[in-house]
């Protein structure tokens, strides 16, 4: 687990940043969530994220489809 710690507080760290970035409009955390969720995941799974946090949006197949960030 603790070698895992780096993985997972780049993304954390990210996922701060982005929600630093925009915190002056109505944001469904739900989605910020799951884009960090992803990303994690693509990390540990695939060796590299699917680049939800960096693009805020998601880019894995059909599951897209609908998801705003910004929605609240």
């Amino acid at each position: 687990m603790q070698d895992l710690e780096p993985i997972m507080t780049k993304y954390f760290d990210l996922l701060i940043k982005r929600l630093r970035e925009n915190c002056a409009k109505p944001i469904n955390f739900v989605n910020w969530y799951n884009f960090t969720t992803f990303d994690i995941i693509g990390d540990l799974t695939f060796g590299e994220p699917f680049g939800c946090l960096e693009n805020t949006e998601m880019h894995v197949g059909d599951i897209s489809k609908g998801i705003d960030p910004f929605a609240h």
